[in-house]
Formats: structure tokens, C-alpha cells, sequence
């Protein structure tokens, strides 16, 4: 899609360098939250056994310096993008950064999950590693209540 005005979608996976407790979660959240509304950036963060999986929506250049800001952070390592394309709408708005922690059992090994694991491990992600990884973030949206997913009402 070349439309300069479509919503850009960049999704990454990234391996925390220590395990986050609820208190710093939250506390990332809120800055997160704060900082997106102001450069309509949206999405959906999660976090399990210390493996972020984001996704990122806005105007390019607004999720472009955010992932670089990201990408820098000293929290987590090995960050890798899973899949970025212009998309012809926001799939997590207008929530400006909902947030999951998966249940237990629902980043356990799969068929499809533990190869994913696997290639993040091994720096040999595909495209269609990408899209699952999208996809189950756009799943497990689905399935949160609203009141979670609204950045404005949500506290920790």
C-alpha cells in the first residue's frame, strides 16, 4: 500500500533482561501510554518469561522513532522485527497501548509457537513468523474486556 496518510504497523519480539514485576509494568505502561497519545502511536504490548511481543500503529515516522527509541532501551535485548507494513487500518486503536500477560499455557511450546521461539532464538525469522506473531497479538486483543484495553481508565 503506498498511501502516505495509511496507519504503518511494525511488530517485534524482544527478550527482557530481567523478569518485570507488575509494579514496572504498570510503571512502563504509563509512560507508554502517555508518550503514544501525544504522537497518535496505538497498539498492544505482551509479556511473559521475559519475552516482549509488540505491536506498534500511527504515522510512520512517529512508529519508526519510537521502535528507535525502543530498540535502544536497556531493558530487554535481542530485539528483532517481526513484520512492518502500511496497513489500511488500526487493528489495536484507540487504545494507545493495551496491554496482555499471557495466561499460563498460552505461550507453551506449539506446533507453530515453538518453531517461532526457535527462529527469534536463532536470529532467522520469516515473514511467516511475522504474521503469526501479528496475529496472535490481534487474538489475544479479542479477548481482553474493554476497560482493560483503554489506556485512560486502566490503573495499576
Amino acid at each position: 500500500m503506498n498511501n502516505p496518510q495509511a496507519p504503518y504497523c511494525l511488530v517485534y519480539l524482544s527478550q527482557a533482561t530481567h523478569d518485570f514485576q507488575d509494579e514496572e509494568l504498570a510503571d512502563l505502561l504509563a509512560v507508554s501510554r502517555r508518550n503514544n497519545a501525544a504522537t497518535s502511536i496505538t497498539g498492544l504490548l505482551m509479556y511473559e518469561s521475559r519475552l516482549f511481543m509488540q505491536a506498534l500503529e500511527g504515522p510512520r515516522a512517529a512508529v519508526e522513532a519510537l521502535f528507535h527509541k525502543i530498540s535502544r532501551d536497556q531493558r530487554h535485548t535481542d530485539v528483532q522485527i517481526v513484520c512492518e507494513d502500511c496497513i489500511q487500518r488500526r487493528y489495536f486503536g484507540p487504545w494507545r497501548m493495551a496491554f496482555q500477560r499471557a495466561a499460563e499455557g498460552d505461550l507453551a511450546p506449539g506446533e507453530g509457537f515453538s518453531s517461532l521461539l526457535e527462529n527469534y532464538r536463532r536470529g532467522t525469522l520469516s515473514a511467516v513468523d511475522g504474521r503469526l506473531v501479528f496475529a496472535m497479538l490481534v487474538l489475544f486483543k479479542e479477548r481482553l474486556p474493554l476497560e482493560e484495553l483503554d489506556g485512560l481508565t486502566q490503573s495499576p
